[in-house]
């Protein structure tokens, strides 16, 4: 009996509202301590050469790989992806996901950029919403069916004959990015644990000792301090993988050149706790 893939495993992003606010509250709490932890340990004398002393094995592999998932990949980059966007504005999370499990050496043929992009999407865990409404949605497709079930008190919109209509009065369909619950449900498949409650770091005692044993850090960084420009809003998802010998953090990214960024270690952890109601890294080790 053939053994079901990764993604066959991962369940829709729609839950409970119960289940929802268990994994919003660890998703919360996580988020707060790693900030903490991050923040105390930028006032640490001596941390730039702390982290550039520390032995970092994926700094030697990332040498040997090139196949890493690119953004500009003429393969996918003009690729929709969901109900707006192209895969090579808005699709970080499915390059992200593939690159992590690219160096956990869990790559194949039912593993590739299409078929992350894919379970992203069939299963709601690309998110968006209209431009004039507050609300995230994460349908793969508008439909006016769908605009109709979902504002069923607006009689103005329940009036609308087609999608263009109904844009008219909730605004032009905006990419918001892809939910981090994503990596949460593939890490815990991939790597047998416990959505969540194992698949988040909350130290960065627990950031660091992964780097040190040649664990992927899949991380959530704000595009404007990261990318050190004032021209891109929200946020990004990346792959940490060491620092180097300079202090700069390493990390195998879709959206820049090759795959391998190089970020001065203090702008990088700024821009991992800018966004307070986002930090977040996870954990590929069990606790």
């Amino acid at each position: 009996m053939k053994k079901a893939s990764i993604l066959s495993l991962v369940r829709d992003c729609d839950r409970s509202p119960s289940e929802h606010q268990a994994r919003k509250q660890i998703y919360s709490e996580s988020a707060r301590d790693l900030r903490t932890s991050i923040l105390s340990m930028l006032g640490r004398e001596n941390l730039k050469d702390f982290l550039s002393n520390g032995n970092y094995p994926l700094l030697d592999v990332i040498k040997t790989r090139n196949q890493f998932a690119l953004a500009n990949d003429p393969r996918w980059k003009d690729k929709s992806f969901g109900a707006v966007g192209l895969m090579g504005q808005a699709g970080c999370l499915v390059y992200a996901t593939y690159n992590m499990l690219y160096l956990a050496n869990m790559i194949d043929e039912e593993t590739s950029v299409p078929a992350i992009q894919k379970t992203v999407e069939s299963k709601g865990y690309r998110m968006w919403r209209f431009s004039d409404r507050e609300e995230a949605l994460n349908w793969p497709e508008v439909t006016l069916d769908k605009i109709k079930a979902k504002y069923s008190e607006m009689e103005c919109v329940q009036k609308c004959t087609s999608v263009e209509d109904a844009e008219t009065i909730l605004g032009k369909p905006r990419g918001i990015g892809g939910s981090m619950y994503f990596l949460d449900e593939v890490i815990a498949i991939a790597f047998k644990m416990k959505a969540y409650d194992d698949t988040r770091i909350w130290t960065t005692l627990r950031l660091i000792d992964n780097l040190q044993m040649g664990i992927p850090v899949p991380i959530r960084v704000n595009n404007r301090i990261y990318w050190n420009t004032e021209d891109m809003e929200g946020g990004h998802y990346t792959i940490l993988v060491g620092f180097d010998q300079d202090g700069n953090a390493v990390l195998v990214d879709s959206h820049y050149e090759e795959g391998i960024y190089k970020c001065p270690y203090d702008r990088f952890f700024k821009a991992v706790v800018q966004d307070p109601g986002h930090i977040s890294a996870w954990n590929l080790r069990r606790y």
